[in-house]
């Protein structure tokens, strides 16, 4: 409660849009007499990322966005988070909406379950000694996101990249050992 307006938050764990518009469809349903359902979701992260904010007719920026920067704070995607309001007569200023919306995105977050997520594609690659600097010179072609090497009598590598650019460090791979090394993407 905020000057007398209620703040409803629903978080859920979503991986698509068109689960969205549904877990938003059945809110606006559920609280059909309230003043606004602002959100926001955030699917992926950074170049795979897909956001939205919605104000749902309070002023710019002040609903959605404090909404979403608690989902950068704690580093958190796949997430819907609808906060319902409720107006209790009393206006806020945007000041005011801005540090409501975002304390109720707070504290629903601080109630919902959270699963760690891998942040990229795992590649494996088995490799000769004498192969091994050809795929050094592909690796740096590209952003890594973790390269973990065990030295025996081949080389294994793990090389953790941005989902999305796991088929082409494979095929760079390929090419530059001639067809000698083959990555295998881990599911």
């Amino acid at each position: 409660m905020e000057k007398g307006s209620k703040f409803i938050g629903n978080a859920f764990h979503v991986k698509n849009i068109d689960k969205i518009e549904e877990l938003l469809n059945d809110i606006r349903k559920k609280h059909h007499s309230a003043n606004h359902n602002c959100y926001s979701y955030r699917l992926g992260i950074k170049s795979n990322e897909k956001f939205r904010l919605n104000d749902d007719g309070e002023p710019s920026g002040s609903a959605g966005k404090p909404i979403y920067n608690e989902f950068l704070k704690h580093n958190i995607s796949d997430i819907l988070l609808i906060v319902t309001r409720y107006f209790g007569g009393k206006k806020l200023g945007i000041g005011g909406l801005i540090k409501a919306y975002g304390y109720c995105a707070e504290n629903t977050l601080a109630l919902c379950k959270k699963k760690a997520v891998i942040f990229g594609q795992k590649i494996h690659f088995e490799c000769s000694y004498t192969e091994h600097p050809l795929l050094l010179k592909e690796f740096n072609k590209i952003k890594i996101i973790k390269l973990d090497q065990d030295f025996k009598k081949n080389i294994s590598i793990i090389l953790e990249v941005n989902f999305g650019d796991e088929e082409k460090i494979i095929e760079n791979v390929k090419n530059a050992t001639s067809g000698k090394v083959y990555g295998k993407c881990e599911k």
